[in-house]
């Protein structure tokens, strides 16, 4: 059985952080650099991350059933939050122990190593963060969309580590690499906010945005033999559209014409986008009742 494209991108992904994260905490370890060790945590909870989403994925693709008539699509939104939750608290605990570092005078050693190793780890998730974009566009998953921000903010993480490393090795300033890491976890701390709303965007159901709405809108007052439409309600969970509308009709119209326009508009709607489901539920009205 074929592997669809978000279970393959979150395998390869944790896959890809396990590796990354036995670099940096052997380099971490060597150097007693707080940075690269956070660093190294930091990937180890990726993993773990990317591994929940692949559960995530194989739950939300099993489709709606008699308990869960619209499918199980919002597991995504949920561990985006969890997603968030984890990286929002590795941030803070890079913060507290950067500043106690400062304050103990901790020296780094084996620079030359560190800063190698995190060179090696920047290149390979850089890899990661394009093949991770590609399957976001394609998909739209939220789930990717997720794991996408994370390794970004890993990426912008690396480099700032590599940078304290180089200045350290060339002026001995080891509390630099405390400094950069607390810098680097506000960074982290604001991702995992971003990452949280993404979650609780379709937890809540907002209405889809508005370029798409404006196209839905569009089909529905260019569509002929009927007087128009009201109570229009949208949301978006993962992949999925969902769209209520009440169509109005004269109160002579026969109910094979009402609901020939009826699927007439349910189908010019769901190909404004055939790469997503829909579920469009029309109530066919013989007044406007909507005052």
């Amino acid at each position: 059985m074929e592997l669809s494209l978000p279970k393959k991108a979150t395998i390869l992904a944790s896959i890809t952080a396990l590796f990354i994260a036995l670099i940096k905490f052997a380099a971490g370890v060597a150097s007693g650099s707080m940075a690269v060790l956070s660093s190294a945590i930091d990937s180890l909870l990726d993993m773990a991350i990317s591994l929940f989403n692949l559960y995530a994925v194989k739950i939300s693709e099993m489709g709606e059933d008699g308990h869960f008539n619209y499918g199980r699509d919002k597991i995504e939104g949920l561990s985006a939050l969890l997603e968030a939750v984890v990286i929002g608290a590795t941030g803070i605990y890079i913060i507290v122990q950067s500043v106690s570092n400062i304050v103990e005078g901790k020296r780094l050693e084996m620079v030359d190593a560190a800063i190698w190793a995190m060179l090696f780890s920047t290149v390979i998730t850089a890899f990661l963060i394009r093949f991770l974009f590609s399957c976001w566009r394609k998909t739209q998953s939220t789930i990717i969309y997720s794991d996408l921000q994370h390794y970004k903010s890993d990426l912008f993480t690396n480099i700032g580590i590599i940078i304290s490393l180089i200045l350290i090795a060339l002026s001995d300033f080891s509390a630099l690499d405390s400094i950069v890491s607390i810098v680097i976890a506000v960074f982290i701390v604001y991702n995992a906010k971003k990452v949280a709303a993404v979650g609780v965007v379709m937890l809540l159901d907002r209405a889809i945005d508005k370029p798409l709405l404006d196209r839905i809108e569009n089909v529905l007052k260019s569509t002929s033999n009927m007087l128009g439409y009201h109570n229009l309600r949208t949301r978006k969970s993962a992949h999925t559209y969902v769209v209520d509308v009440h169509l109005v009709f004269n109160e002579e119209s026969s109910l094979k014409e009402a609901h020939d326009v009826s699927d007439y508009v349910e189908k010019e709607i769901a190909n404004l986008d055939r790469s997503s489901k829909w579920f469009i539920t029309v109530h066919l009205d013989p007044k406007d009742d909507s005052v």
